[in-house]
């Protein structure tokens, strides 16, 4: 079990961790990352054009956690996705994650979407559940 106290975000270089590596922290959540994606040449700068950015936490060289957020920098942020490996979930790694997003994006508004299992996390976080927003979402057509 990894020291709470000394979690912390290892990266945020993108390029840092292969397509694998990243895939693998979406798929364990079962955010799946299709294999034809990938395996793209371009996977990075698919995953993170400009205005995207990515936090990544390892524990034993082992990449955990990640997030992918969207922001302007000047009003708003948005969390696409915060995923730890199922087997690390609990432990700190999401928490480590989230305080760095609040710390960088503290100067824009930061939204969120969640599932239901998750929600209470984020308020205890400090992220307030507004529940006159909707989301609202359809899959992917083709691949």
């Amino acid at each position: 079990m990894p020291d709470k106290n000394n979690l912390k975000i290892i990266n945020e270089d993108p390029h840092h961790y292969t397509a694998k590596q990243i895939s693998s922290v979406y798929n364990s959540v079962n955010f799946t990352i299709s294999e034809h994606f990938m395996h793209k040449n371009n996977f990075h700068s698919i995953m993170y054009p400009a205005g995207t950015y990515g936090l990544f936490v390892e524990i034993n060289n082992e990449l955990v956690g990640a997030a992918r957020i969207m922001s302007d920098q000047h009003i708003t942020t948005w969390v696409a996705e915060l995923c730890v490996k199922t087997e690390w979930q609990n432990q700190g790694v999401g928490k480590v994650i989230l305080r760095r997003i609040l710390e960088k994006f503290e100067h824009t508004a930061i939204y969120l979407e969640s599932f239901q299992v998750s929600k209470d996390f984020f308020h205890k976080q400090g992220i307030k559940i507004r529940p006159q927003l909707v989301a609202c979402s359809r899959a992917p057509t083709k691949q």
